[in-house]
């Protein structure tokens, strides 16, 4: 598939780092041809350089309780063990695809939880999106996406 000058994942969404690393990737092709390399391994590390490392992921349910048993603490476990993931394999971005939370109006522990998961993730580099899930209240992330974009973190809630 071709990639347009200003790719687009979501509405409203760029990822600017994609045209840097088209540009960059049309430089490298440019300069390979010039040099005309004909070594396979060294087409290959060319093309893991200009991978895109996506860490995909959905359904956290964060503030889930089972019997009334708070996982917060198994749930935090959880997020540091995704941090960790995306940091030894220097992802480039992350995709949360719905349900951070288990309600729509999830407790302020909850929400601190997943804020701190994002905003660590967001600081490190990585190129965070977020869409809101069924179990999410779509309306809220939509409120919440000017402030979460200030942090670097691009949040959709719904689609129109």
């Amino acid at each position: 598939s071709k990639r347009t000058e200003n790719p687009t994942v979501l509405p409203g969404f760029s990822f600017t780092w994609c045209a840097r690393r088209e540009a960059a990737a049309r430089a490298a092709t440019g300069k390979a041809r010039a040099a005309q390399k004909s070594a396979k391994d060294e087409d290959e590390k060319e093309d893991d350089d200009l991978a895109l490392k996506l860490l995909h992921t959905a359904d956290w349910h964060i503030g889930k309780t089972l019997k009334g048993r708070s996982r917060l603490d198994e749930q935090r476990a959880v997020l540091a063990e995704v941090i960790q993931i995306a940091l030894d394999n220097q992802v480039d971005a992350m995709l949360v695809a719905g349900d951070l939370y288990d309600t729509a109006a999830p407790s302020a522990d909850a929400q601190r939880l997943v804020n701190r998961t994002l905003l660590t993730l967001a600081q490190s580099g990585v190129e965070v999106v977020v869409i809101a899930g069924n179990h999410d209240h779509g309306r809220t992330f939509e409120a919440m996406r000017q402030l979460m974009a200030v942090a670097g973190i691009q949040y959709a809630g719904g689609f129109h």
